[in-house]
């Protein structure tokens, strides 16, 4: 089954049982925001260099999302850098989060509940329904990671979505052994390094981690501020 990058960080970062992301709300906002960053560029839509992000003006996206992304991206009239794309885009994680799961409901890997609080506020509440698949594709990416002789080379969409684990402290979906996770985090790090598209996903690694601890830091001023 062909999956997007996003799609696959959202399989992945969502609880196998329970309606919930095992990763916190910054981190899955900005890692999402970083799937279609790293997806554009792999895709020649658009290129990141030096921590700023360049439209290629001759490749639009077909998926809905990447084309309003690339849109505004080539809009905004200037090369911003990748931190502030991840901020500005981020204000939209929520819907964007939906949009993804409603694509993973189609295809059977999720569920979706339509609820009311009280009867009267609309809310929705999303479950894992394929947990083969998503156990499979955590099977996948740790043979990756620990493989010394891979068979094959690891395509750019897995690193990227390999990157997006590294960067949102996911490590515990691939294993939860302390001894081989050690092993995994070291192991992980010098495939990335490895990886032909390694300037990319280590720029978008690094700007996703900053954009989270810039949101963690900025939640209790904010807080502090209006009290």
């Amino acid at each position: 089954m062909e999956l997007s990058i996003a799609e696959k960080f959202l399989l992945i970062a969502h609880h196998p049982r329970k309606a919930r992301f095992l990763t916190s709300e910054p981190q899955l906002n900005f890692g999402l925001v970083g799937t279609f960053l790293l997806e554009m560029s792999i895709n020649n839509q658009l290129h990141i260099e030096n921590n700023r992000v360049f439209p290629d003006k001759s490749v639009v996206p077909e998926n809905p999302t990447s084309r309003e992304i690339y849109y505004l991206v080539k809009g905004s009239g200037k090369n911003r850098t990748i931190r502030l794309w991840l901020r500005k885009l981020s204000r939209k994680a929520n819907r964007y989060r939906w949009e993804v799961l409603e694509n993973l409901k189609e295809k059977r890997l999720m569920r979706i509940e339509r609820r009311k609080f009280l009867g009267i506020i609309p809310y929705r509440k999303s479950y894992v329904t394929d947990s083969r698949t998503r156990d499979q594709l955590l099977k996948e990416l740790k043979k990756q990671i620990l493989s010394r002789h891979r068979d094959t080379a690891t395509s750019n969409e897995d690193m990227a979505v390999l990157g997006l684990i590294e960067a949102c402290k996911l490590h515990r979906t691939l294993t939860t052994d302390r001894t081989e996770l050690k092993k995994l985090r070291k192991a992980l790090k010098e495939l990335i390094k490895e990886s032909p598209i390694a300037g990319t996903v280590q720029q978008t690694i690094r700007q996703v981690q900053a954009a989270v601890i810039g949101a963690i830091v900025a939640s209790p001023a904010a807080a502090g501020g209006s009290s």
